[in-house]
Parts: C-alpha cells; structure tokens; sequence
C-alpha cells in the first residue's frame, strides 16, 4: 500500500506541473489513453462439429462514430485452415432493436466494401453492420456496432492561433446546431515528423449557431517537448453533455482533415510555470499517505 500511494504521488506530482487541459505527451504509448475512439473490430471462432479445424472470421470497421452521409469502410478476413476460395456474403445494417436501415444485399467483394450511411432512424443511435456469410454449405453470422447520429456541431477548421504570454491559443471554427454544455478535446502534433506533442481539452455552455471554441496549450507543456511546431491538430472529438432528461451525450462532427497550426520559437514563449495551488495541496496531502500509511 505504501509504494502504491508513492508511485501515485509521483504521477500526480509529475502531471500537475502542467494544466489538466494541456498536458505533454512524451510517447506513442502515452498518447494512446488520449485517443477518442477506437474503430469497431470484432473476431469470433466457428469449431465444426466433425472435429475438423475451425474457421475464424473477422470483421473490422474504419470507424465507430459516424454521421448521415458519411461512407463506412468495412473488412472481412476469413481464415480457414482448409483453404476454401468460394465465399458469399451479404451485409445489412439493423438498430438493437432489430429494424433495418440499410436491407441485406450481396456483396461482390468478400473482403472488404464501403456503404454509404442514410438518415438514422429518430431517436435510434446504437447499429450493427450484420453479415451472412456462406461456404460450401456451411453458413455463418457476425456482426459489428456502431453509432450513427447526426451531428449536433460541426467543427471546421482553424480560426486563428497566436501567442497570449504562456498560451499557444487555438480558436476552432464551430457550427452548432443544437445549444447545449460541449466537450472538446484534440492532440497537436509536430507536423514534419508526425510526433504527439500535447493533449488538449477545452469545454463550454454553446448556444446554437456560428461561433468558436478555443484549446489552450501552456508553454511550459511545448517547452517539456521541445517542439516549436508546426503543428496540427488531430484526433478531435467534440460531445455534447446529456442534458436533464435525455437519454445520452451525442457527437459532433470534428474536421474531414487535420488542422495545421503555426508554430512559434520556444525561447519567444513567457517562461512563466503553471502554478496550480489545489493540486499542490493534493500532492502533499498524497505524499504524507505514502509516508504515513502502514501496511495492512
């Protein structure tokens, strides 16, 4: 217990030297706990009864959140160990409940195909993509989620970006289509060489229409990097809250592309530290736990 409580000091000690909403990201790994989706993938093993080897089939889709009109890629890989090369499939896509929005059609590529996504149904979000497949006989059935809605705000690209003392500030043009408290998040990254640099989040009570959203990157976050960009802005997500009554938070649609972002001289930036009086209290309170604690 008392070296667990130290290692959670130390962490929280090493992340409150920057704000929560911009913090370093030094690895590929870390960058992982940042990510906003991980894209729908489903695997399953078919065992025959005979006892000979079985199949496994794999469905995998680009994405998980979608939005009317966008194009959905899908792929199939199908392993058997007896080498079959005649397969036949069909895919449609039906709500939880069972009601169909795109009916069962054949597909001509087994392997992978797009479809193009309609209006969702009103109120429904949660989808499968389900496909029958058949082989020599023997049939079998996968399906993989997803969500579809349409979007609530649209994000379309950069309003400006400059320097405000220790601040990289980043305006995000905004479209809102339903008012209501959003979430904003993204990673900056270097633009030459593809690496993480930050993790950004903002968040704010939006009323419908054109309007901006701002991320803030400190600079003592860039300096820990030693990246003075140029930059540009991925992975952006942007949720809008469930109000009272509603059953879910809904998404909107972030940029088609990633965002560049202007980059500035790291010795231009105002040295000034982050400074968080809470968190250091909550650092020291953490290390007397680790220094106090006895072991149960």
């Amino acid at each position: 217990m008392k070296a667990e409580l130290a290692q959670i000091a130390q962490a929280y000690e090493a992340a409150s030297r920057y704000p929560s909403f911009s913090q370093p990201v030094f690895s590929k790994e870390a960058l992982e706990q940042f990510m906003p989706e991980t894209p729908s993938a489903v695997s399953l093993p078919f065992p025959r009864e005979d006892g000979r080897p079985g199949v496994r089939i794999s469905l995998s889709l680009d994405r998980y959140q979608y939005f009317p009109a966008d194009t959905l890629l899908w792929k199939l890989d199908l392993q058997d160990p007896e080498g079959r090369k005649s397969w036949q499939a069909r895919l449609s896509v039906r709500a939880l409940s069972g009601a169909v929005l795109i009916p069962e059609q054949a597909v001509a590529d087994v392997v992978q195909g797009v479809l193009s996504l309609p209006e969702p149904q009103p109120g429904v979000t949660e989808y499968q993509l389900q496909v029958r497949i058949e082989s020599e006989g023997e049939r079998y059935f996968i399906s993989a989620p997803f969500r579809l809605n349409p979007a609530v705000a649209r994000i379309n690209g950069l309003s400006w970006a400059h320097q405000d003392g220790p601040w990289l500030n980043m305006a995000l043009s905004t479209d809102v289509f339903l008012p209501g408290y959003y979430f904003l998040s993204a990673n900056l990254y270097n633009a030459m060489n593809g690496e993480p640099v930050v993790h950004l989040e903002a968040e704010q009570r939006l009323a419908a229409g054109s309007t901006t959203m701002t991320l803030k990157a400190h600079g003592s976050a860039l300096r820990a990097r030693g990246d003075a960009g140029p930059y540009v802005l991925k992975d952006i997500r942007l949720i809008r809250g469930a109000e009272e009554g509603e059953p879910e938070d809904l998404a909107g649609q972030p940029p088609g592309a990633p965002v560049p972002v202007p980059g500035f001289a790291l010795d231009t930036w105002d040295d000034t530290p982050w400074e968080d009086p809470e968190a250091a209290e909550r650092t020291e309170f953490l290390k007397k736990l680790a220094g106090f604690s006895q072991e149960p």
